[in-house]
């Protein structure tokens, strides 16, 4: 009939608008998203060795490839990979986390469009601190704008973190002293004589 016809083309047309803002939507999310996304974090991997009780400046490069300016933030948090290759950040295991020992100069900053900054972050390791290797992750993270409109003048709010990070593994020398010995080998001696009043030597290797 013809009401049905009129309510299924007044269907067909809702939905059309419909997909119509969610293409707009994601569109913009694309385009907001590639304003942010244009940055680069340089290196994204340091090793270090560094004994007890010294310190390290190290500088990374944060570079902006878009138009705008974006605010950067620095982030540290620890580094483990696990046996089936997925990787901890924020729960990574302490005893191998050095994420308390890494500082930002700067923790926020501001890296002008087509241009780059720098990052400085202080390794200081306690005089404390047992030999071996620690491993932290340092992030430059940035946040896309809370608002923006679409082509039709509707607003929308969105809020998409980026970040990227450099992973440091740091060495400290020195060697590794075991807490507790344990007996490796007991040698006992009798005495040759049995006239002679000598006593029984025990001898016991310690292994520490």
């Amino acid at each position: 009939s013809t009401d049905y016809c009129y309510r299924e083309l007044l269907k067909g047309v809702k939905e059309m608008k419909r997909m119509s803002f969610v293409f707009i939507l994601i569109a913009s999310i694309g385009f907001l998203a590639n304003q942010v996304i244009a940055f680069s974090l340089r290196p994204a991997y340091l090793e270090l060795e560094i004994k007890r009780g010294e310190s390290q400046t190290k500088t990374l490069n944060v570079n902006n490839d878009a138009e705008k300016s974006i605010l950067c933030q620095i982030a540290v948090s620890g580094f483990e990979v696990l046996s089936d290759g997925k990787q901890r950040f924020e729960e990574a295991t302490a005893d191998y986390s050095v994420a308390g020992w890494i500082k930002a100069k700067s923790a926020e900053f501001e890296v002008a469009g087509k241009s780059s900054g720098k990052a400085e972050v202080v390794i200081a390791i306690p005089k404390t601190a047992q030999p071996g290797d620690y491993f932290a992750c340092v992030f430059a993270q940035t946040q896309a704008p809370s608002k923006a409109k679409t082509s039709q003048g509707q607003e929308i709010n969105i809020a998409v973190n980026f970040r990227m990070g450099c992973v440091i593994r740091i060495t400290v020398p020195g060697k590794i002293i075991a807490k507790k010995a344990q007996v490796s080998n007991i040698k006992v001696e009798m005495p040759l004589d049995k006239n002679k009043e000598e006593g029984i030597k025990v001898i016991a290797t310690l292994a520490n």
